[in-house]
């Protein structure tokens, strides 16, 4: 199952809620991924946005992209990215919205998540700062965030080697 057959079947609806590239994403947080080519962002999803409504107090992940080869006709990739402050005070939220968006996949889109591997990992959840990373290397917060595969970044380099399996 693709990125956008599933928010189509957990959000029929909000028809349209899957966009083309990245244009799901605010400006400002869709400039602080790049894709180096062959990669592409095919689409992507406001999670947030989509999964307001009846869990306005719950900590709900930002967006998903789907991300391919431009060169070939793999199948695609989906990510997980959260645009957030990046501070110790707010590791723990952070570690709210990835249980969220854990629970969201399996509840809402699990043939999509049995195809990322029934897990959130370094390789398909990323924590992007908004204003800079401001947690120290070798803080309790840090090791924490590292053992979660959760450690925050100012830009998100999306590259050919994450799409190998």
């Amino acid at each position: 199952m693709t990125l956008k057959e599933s928010i189509a079947a957990a959000f029929p609806a909000l028809k349209g809620a899957c966009r083309k590239g990245k244009q799901a994403l605010s400006p400002n947080d869709a400039d602080k991924i790049v894709c180096v080519p062959p990669v592409v962002v095919g689409h992507s999803v406001n999670l947030d946005a989509c999964a307001r409504k009846g869990r306005e107090r719950e900590n709900r992940w930002d967006y998903g992209l789907a991300l391919a080869n431009a060169t070939t006709n793999s199948p695609e990739y989906v990510i997980w990215v959260e645009v957030h402050k990046a501070t110790c005070d707010e590791v723990s939220c952070l570690l709210k919205k990835r249980d969220w968006l854990q629970a969201w996949l399996k509840d809402n889109a699990p043939a999509l998540y049995r195809k990322m591997g029934n897990t959130l990992d370094s390789r398909n959840c990323y924590w992007l700062a908004t204003k800079g990373v401001h947690i120290a290397k070798g803080s309790r917060h840090y090791r924490l965030l590292a053992e979660k595969g959760l450690l925050p970044r100012s830009r998100l380099k999306l590259t050919e080697e994450l799409l190998k399996p």
